[in-house]
């Protein structure tokens, strides 16, 4: 197997997080960093130096960060213990949301799925990038973080953007990227999916 190594000065600027707010992925000799949640203006933007809390304990991240990086973080996950994503069981609501916009994200989320899966089976990796982070925008209207919601669409962004720009290796076996607008009649996903997003928002208004 060949191995290959990138210096990348700027990148070196981010600081990491446990719970980040981007991700990044090869794009040839590059490198692309994509944000997997809403980031306000002047707000940090942070990327993970390979440990996450959803799938990693706090000690043995910070063992990790402290032995390979000599800090000890203080992201949110690390300074109000977030648990792992298998034990995450607790949905905690924002205050004044009703059970009408819990229900929505819910359905949403059933309907995303199952067109991600349509999608992705024939390579219309943008769109399936744009279903969930415009789904982000939803979700975090409704839920408090952390929450497995959250963490399904980051790693939903993070899989579909090696997929679509990403370098891939011989051994990958997933659908070349194809355009969803000229590939659309042949597609068995064929709906516009931010005109079904638009039109969930308007029905949950209606709802209220």
């Amino acid at each position: 197997s060949t191995y290959g190594c990138g210096i990348f000065p700027t990148l070196a600027l981010f600081n990491h997080s446990c719970t980040p707010n981007s991700t990044r992925c090869n794009v040839g000799s590059s490198l692309l960093v994509v944000a997997t949640s809403d980031i306000r203006k002047g707000q940090e933007i942070s990327l993970s130096y390979g440990v996450h809390f959803q799938d990693k304990l706090q000690t043995s991240r910070k063992k990790f960060l402290s032995g390979s990086y000599r800090f000890d973080c203080t992201c949110h996950a690390c300074t109000y213990q977030w648990p792992m994503g298998e034990f995450m069981t607790k949905t905690s609501v924002k205050k004044g949301v009703s059970t009408k916009a819990v229900n929505h994200v819910k359905k949403m989320y059933s309907t995303i799925a199952k067109l991600t899966t349509s999608d992705l089976s024939v390579g219309h990796y943008d769109r399936v990038l744009t279903m969930w982070a415009n789904y982000y925008s939803e979700v975090f209207q409704v839920l408090e973080k952390p929450n497995k919601c959250y963490l399904k669409i980051e790693n939903r962004i993070k899989d579909v953007l090696w997929l679509r720009w990403g370098n891939r290796a011989p051994s990958l076996k997933a659908p070349e990227y194809r355009d969803h607008r000229i590939n659309q009649q042949r597609s068995p996903s064929n709906a516009n999916i931010p005109q079904i997003i638009d039109k969930s928002s308007t029905e949950k208004k209606e709802e209220e």
